[in-house]
């Protein structure tokens, strides 16, 4: 919250009362412009940094998914200071559950967020997908055009490996894990476990087709790769902005959702999240997107 230094009116020009009249206004005026930090967090291409540079100002976001996101919503909340916050993905919750006035997302919905948060939808979000080699594709999808993860793990012609403490979702979680759960390997960076199936070091993992979509882009691929629909992931599924369940939190909120329905006729905000996928993944979700952002556009508030 911003807070205004001394008045900047000489006092000798001025009645006492008249003064502190201005000055008053002038106090009330610069704290009336409330603050919402925007947690970010450095995963691409949710969020594309500049390296070694912390974002300061909401213009200093890149052209991620997110970052588009949170751009074209505070572009739609003049009342309010906007102020990017780089945090660590494992203590978002934390944070939020704390109060703290800060805001997140997309993310998914779930009854223990629903505790903590107020949310509001802003996207439809893609769920993990198989990652393979393309030329092994053939060789891994059911009869149903979906990959079983539980399947794969019983094929020993195949090896699979995830990366070392993460969640990939409860479902997933469940079927990676029995008697002979997947192995997991530390990574250095995002993407890490996909360059090594590129290379032929593992034969696939999981991982979300925007985030294969960006390292092809980047050419960090020795091979090309294919993202596949998972049996055991589930569909798309809305994807929400949260803020602290406080009263803060609750005024917050409240405008997020105001501008994400007027940002929904906006091409810059409809196209943000489909824009990292590959084109065949964007083709086949164009309609629903636009769906769902017509409904946005039209409806009333959407605050859970």
């Amino acid at each position: 919250m911003r807070r205004s230094g001394h008045s900047a009116f000489p006092r000798t020009r001025f009645r006492p009362w008249l003064a502190f009249a201005l000055t008053a206004a002038s106090l009330g005026s610069a704290q009336a412009q409330p603050e919402i930090r925007w947690a970010v967090v450095d995963w691409p291409p949710a969020f594309v940094l500049t390296p070694d540079k912390q974002p300061a100002r909401i213009e200093d976001l890149g052209d991620g998914q997110f970052d588009r996101l949170f751009q074209e919503i505070a572009q739609r909340l003049p009342e309010f200071t906007h102020r990017p916050q780089l945090v660590n993905s494992a203590r978002l919750w934390h944070s939020i559950g704390e109060g703290q006035t800060l805001c997140a997302g997309p993310l998914r919905k779930s009854p223990e967020r629903l505790q903590l948060a107020y949310l509001t939808p802003a996207v439809r979000l893609a769920p993990v997908s198989l990652v393979v080699r393309t030329a092994q594709s053939e060789a891994v999808l059911g009869g149903n055009g979906r990959a079983s993860i539980t399947e794969l793990r019983a094929r020993p012609d195949l090896r699979g490996r995830l990366e070392a403490a993460r969640s990939y979702g409860a479902a997933l979680d469940a079927a990676v894990q029995g008697p002979n759960p997947l192995p997991r390997e530390t990574t250095a960076r995002v993407g890490q476990t996909l360059e090594f199936v590129a290379a032929g070091r593992y034969d696939y993992t999981l991982e979300y087709a925007f985030v294969v979509e960006h390292l092809r882009r980047s050419g960090r691929l020795k091979s090309e790769l294919s993202s596949l629909p998972l049996k055991e992931a589930g569909d798309w599924e809305p994807g929400y902005i949260v803020c602290p369940r406080t009263p803060w939190g609750l005024e917050a909120i409240t405008a997020i959702d105001r501008a994400i329905r007027q940002a929904s006729t906006a091409p810059g905000f409809r196209e943000a999240y489909l824009r990292w996928l590959p084109s065949s993944v964007r083709q086949a979700q164009q309609a629903a997107m636009d769906a769902f952002y017509d409904a946005r556009a039209k409806g009333g508030p959407q605050i859970e």
